[in-house]
């Protein structure tokens, strides 16, 4: 990954603070450097478990939620056995974007050329393709997310080589399993937007 000269120094500024001892506040450079960014998308965020809602949102099979994660859109699908699919919400075809928001659908219908896809990814059906004779519609999927439940909630991880989420929560089960969050019902959503350093979000 190629990252500015200054970058590879708050990088190397953050190994100094987490190697010493005792260890010392995180530096500047951490929150202000601009390459960190793309650092923290490529070796946290996309290789992490991200929790994406909860599972009584989508009670039904064929219930779908559109998501974006970091500008990439993700729609989350109720499958007929009643397990959910983390899915690409982009088109094989022209790169549209299939589905917006929330609701109940038998099939995944692009708006842009009407290509279908059957609610686990799978191409059903793309209008003039059938006579090209190297069109082959199984190539066609979309990709699917590694995406697994936990207490109720929905994680999802672009990393396909990653480990199980339940290897990173080992012991917190104990912690929590009073709540029974498993059991809790949504009942009311509310977005808000935080204009700060998300790791200054996590530390507090």
């Amino acid at each position: 990954m190629l990252l500015p000269e200054d970058t590879h120094q708050a990088l190397d500024e953050l190994k100094c603070s987490t190697d010493s001892l005792p260890p010392r506040s995180m530096p500047p450079s951490f929150y202000t450097n601009a390459g960190m960014h793309s650092v923290e998308l490529s070796k946290v965020f996309q290789r992490s478990w991200l929790c994406a809602g909860r599972e009584n949102d989508l009670p039904k099979p064929g219930d779908y939620r559109a998501i974006e994660i970091f500008n990439e859109p993700v729609v989350l699908v109720r499958q007929a056995d009643m397990s959910i699919r983390a899915l690409s919400n982009v088109c094989r075809h022209r790169g549209s974007v299939i589905l917006h928001g929330y609701g109940n659908t038998r099939q995944l219908s692009c708006p842009y050329h009407r290509w279908i896809y059957h609610l686990d990814g799978s191409l059903k059906g793309a209008p003039l393709m059938d006579s090209l004779t190297h069109f082959n519609k199984s190539e066609c999927q979309l990709p699917v997310l590694k995406s697994t439940v936990w207490m109720g909630w929905i994680f999802i991880n672009r990393d396909n080589d990653a480990e199980p989420l339940e290897t990173s929560l080992i012991g917190l089960d104990e912690y929590v399993k009073n709540y029974h969050a498993e059991e809790m019902l949504s009942v009311d959503t509310a977005v808000e937007s935080w204009p700060i350093n998300w790791k200054c979000l996590a530390e507090n």
